[in-house]
């Protein structure tokens, strides 16, 4: 199902002969008739009206450009929900309909970072925060969602997440309780990634050891800074001694480390 998103995305850049880095949105709006509006005081970053894209006004560029190529995808998903295509098989479409903002980023995704512009860059540079850091910068899209992107492309083996301080839900129902006044928080998954023929996965809220890299970053709050390390990590899913990268960023409010932990 991803990959008819990622082919749509692929049309739309083609019948728009959009054919370089950044991806000019407004080329694609012309060709396909969309119109992009601005709105204030909405409570989410975007919804599509029609042939009318309304973005929240108040968001960076970064994340209106990625609203904007949603809400494109988002027409694909509107048409297919109308009729249902007869190759679709009953489970298929069960996913479909309770997968529309996965879908609609995958497609998103691939507008903004075509895999034939993107993946001879990774190729020739690697997989890494520092890769990713001067695509976000020549695509015009997030770190977070350019790292991911890079992840997909499947070049080498790795593991990517999102670290956050936060407790174990057992520790965090004696807080509430008012019962967990010694307890400290611990780096945590918050989300986590792998290339798509990589077994090996973070599990979710899993903690690290203090004594990691992650930690080190953690505790240095400098944001933007990449540090490049060797870890012995022992975690649920894969054990073992790995390269690793790492960043302090802020997601939400929230101070996180984004994780690389190459596996090859």
């Amino acid at each position: 199902m991803e990959k008819l998103f990622r082919s749509f995305a692929d049309f739309l850049l083609s019948s728009s002969n959009v054919d370089c880095l950044p991806v000019n949105l407004a080329k694609i709006r012309r060709k396909h008739n969309f119109k992009k509006h601005f709105a204030q005081d909405i409570n989410q970053r975007g919804f599509l009206l029609g042939n009318n894209i309304f973005i929240k006004g108040e968001d960076s560029r970064v994340v209106q450009r990625f609203t904007e190529a949603h809400e494109m995808m988002e027409a694909l998903y509107l048409a297919l929900k109308v009729e249902r295509p007869r190759r679709f098989s009953d489970d298929e479409w069960t996913n479909f309909l309770k997968s529309k903002e996965g879908l609609c980023n995958s497609g998103a995704a691939e507008l903004l970072m075509p895999t034939h512009f993107f993946l001879p860059i990774v190729e020739a540079n690697g997989i890494g925060l520092a890769t990713g850091s001067e695509l976000a910068s020549l695509c015009k899209t997030s770190l977070t969602a350019t790292i991911r992107q890079m992840v997909y492309s499947d070049v080498s083996s790795c593991v990517f997440g999102y670290l956050q301080e936060g407790y174990r839900k057992s520790e965090q129902a004696l807080i509430d309780a008012g019962k967990g006044s010694n307890l400290k928080p611990k780096l945590r998954v918050f989300r986590g990634w792998r290339s798509p023929h990589t077994e090996e996965f973070l599990c979710t809220n899993e903690s690290f050891a203090e004594n990691t890299s992650f930690y080190e970053t953690l505790r240095a709050n400098i944001s933007g800074d990449i540090k490049y390390s060797r870890d012995k990590l022992d975690l649920k899913k894969f054990r073992g001694v790995f390269d690793t990268e790492s960043m302090l960023v802020m997601i939400n409010d929230i101070r996180t480390v984004l994780a690389f932990i190459h596996l090859n």
